[in-house]
């Protein structure tokens, strides 16, 4: 799937899509098997009735939303900005996932 069909989906399924951001960009990427196949991962800011969400998409067959708390850490902390807070105790998992690849790569300098 391309990124324009991605974009389709999106905006199909669950509102215009404001950003896409791959999965495990700059970190370990987390892979997902779909019908024995890999699939991507993204990390998407998702509007629909003026709201702004923030959803974990599994290629384009699953959607899991902050509130529901996603297990992965590495969502890019500036999507912060841009998106009201739903899930606290899952945002602060992500900024101390973040602190820790910052003292990780510190230590590897």
């Amino acid at each position: 799937m391309d990124l324009h069909d991605l974009y389709d989906w999106c905006n199909d399924e669950w509102g215009k899509p404001l950003v896409i951001h791959p999965q495990g960009y700059g970190t370990e990427s987390y892979q997902i098997e779909i019908g024995g196949e890999p699939s991507d991962c993204f990390w998407a800011i998702l509007c629909s009735n003026g709201k702004r969400r923030i959803e974990f998409l599994i290629g384009a067959t699953k959607s899991i939303s902050e509130g529901a708390g996603p297990m992965l850490y590495d969502c890019p902390e500036y999507f912060f900005e841009l998106v009201p807070e739903i899930n606290s105790e899952w945002r602060n998992e992500v900024r101390k996932f973040w602190i820790e690849q910052e003292d990780l790569e510190g230590s590897n300098g």
